[in-house]
């Protein structure tokens, strides 16, 4: 498959970086000094990967259609469909059929079109998004169907993606030469869960730049704003309720105004499909959970502890009693972590950032569903590691580490899965090992920013809100 080869051709690059990086590491220099040449690979790259997820998903709609197909119903005066979307989604897809095609020019390209076009009906069967994301595209659908809806999407993503690193920069002080700020730019826009997001039209990179502007606008002293951000982004994909945890032990006034948000909204989201259409979420939300909890694409704890309970046939470990234990106990462990460090700046300190992203990384390790275009959300997480790894004079083993996460989260899910199934033939342990690296990767980065922020100095006399 053409996305597949690309995208683990720019993962083979990628790790030639890391290890390049890890080499400067060695003698005191910045993991990212690279230079405009390797810039310009990547860039290139990036740009072809952009340009096919954008390309395919045009043609072939996929997570987007969930939403699409709903938002029609919606507004035809029926209620949302939850469950068997497969008539609707065949149905809106015929209805605007897509004369994008490059099949005379690149056989394969029109080949793999097709087979992605027909796939879309099977694959999409139920909405998992609620109701408020519904109601959020469906100007989109009534202006610009099917098709020009994936696209706004799609646009609204990867300007998303810029604000979230423009804000990561100017909030964390980050000193980036024109060729680090270039590089990280297309680094992030060629990645694999970001490739997701493109081609399904997911509202990943959204939501990530919601939860960036959340962060920003705390740290410029505007806390309502921040719980406005937080408040769209929730109402959008549940996973960031998180967050709203750490605000009640840090930020009362972000609290207040991200609920109020989060009410207001989904208020008004009732008053256009009714409560049913709640009521049919939560349903589905469970069905989906319990049906996808196992998949090999799943990273979340759920997941691991069901591949963790069938290796080594114990089955009380994929228990959903266990699963809420754990998960209750690293929620609880995170907000001792806060009350802790009570009398510590809530706002222009290290601490802040490190505690809000210990939030942000938990959200998809403790998410029952975690697909790769989840770690998209891990962009804050992600920024407070590398201001510690990739700096002037950071030890070796601090730069590999940190190249080494980056590139697991990068792993494109089809090599992943023939590499567990090859490796599984020699070694079920080893496979075992390898099926859980992505899982692994979100607990490593979790405990990394606990130490970071359980390593800083008290920093008292600065008020918290």
């Amino acid at each position: 498959m053409i996305q597949y080869t690309l995208n683990m051709t720019f993962w083979v690059v990628l790790l030639a970086m890391a290890g390049r990086g890890v080499w400067l590491a060695r003698f005191g220099n910045s993991a990212l000094s690279l230079g405009w040449r390797v810039t310009s690979v990547v860039a290139t790259f990036s740009l072809l990967i952009v340009w096919l997820a954008l390309h395919i998903g045009y043609v072939a709609p996929l997570a987007i259609m969930q939403d699409v197909v709903a938002a029609q119903q919606a507004l035809q005066g029926r209620p949302l469909p939850t469950t068997d979307l497969r008539p609707y989604v065949k149905s809106a897809l015929e209805e605007e059929p897509t004369t994008v095609s490059l099949g005379a020019i690149w056989p394969r390209l029109g080949q793999e079109d097709q087979e992605e076009y027909n796939s879309v009906p099977k694959i999409i069967s139920e909405q998992a998004h609620p109701p408020f994301m519904t109601l959020f595209v469906t100007p989109l659908v009534y202006f610009l169907g099917v098709h020009g809806t994936f696209l706004a999407m799609a646009l609204l993503s990867i300007a998303s993606l810029g604000v979230a690193l423009v804000l990561l920069r100017r909030g964390m002080g980050l000193e980036l030469t024109p060729t680090q700020k270039t590089l990280v730019i297309f680094l992030f826009l060629g990645w694999y869960p970001m490739f997701w997001v493109l081609r399904a039209g997911q509202s990943g990179a959204l939501i990530s730049g919601l939860i960036v502007l959340s962060w920003y606008c705390i740290r410029q002293r505007r806390p309502l704003w921040g719980g406005i951000a937080l408040g769209i982004a929730t109402s959008l994909k549940i996973v960031p309720v998180l967050l709203l945890v750490y605000f009640l032990l840090r930020h009362r006034r972000a609290l207040l105004s991200g609920v109020l948000t989060i009410v207001l909204l989904n208020l008004f989201t009732v008053a256009f499909f009714g409560h049913q259409s709640y009521e049919d979420y939560f349903q589905t939300a469970r069905f989906v959970a319990d049906r996808y909890g196992r998949s090999l694409d799943n990273w979340s704890l759920l997941s691991a502890l069901h591949r963790v309970s069938e290796g080594l046939g114990v089955s009380f470990l994929g228990s959903k009693p266990i699963y809420l234990g754990l998960s209750l106990a690293i929620v609880g462990g995170l907000c001792g972590m806060v009350l802790l460090k009570k009398g510590t700046s809530g706002f222009l300190s290290a601490h802040y950032d490190q505690e809000y992203s210990l939030f942000v990384a938990a959200m998809p390790l403790l998410s029952p569903i975690c697909w790769s275009h989840y770690f998209v959300l891990l962009l804050l997480p992600l920024a407070v590691l590398a201001k510690v790894a990739i700096r002037q004079n950071a030890s070796v083993w601090t730069a590999s580490g940190f190249l080494a996460l980056f590139m697991v989260l990068a792993v494109p899910a089809d090599y992943s899965r023939h590499l567990v199934a090859f490796v599984q033939n020699i070694s079920w342990r080893l496979g075992l090992l390898l099926l859980l690296l992505p899982s692994f990767a979100l607990i490593s980065i979790v405990i990394w920013i606990a130490n970071l922020a359980r390593a800083l100095p008290e920093q008292r006399g600065l008020a918290l809100e």
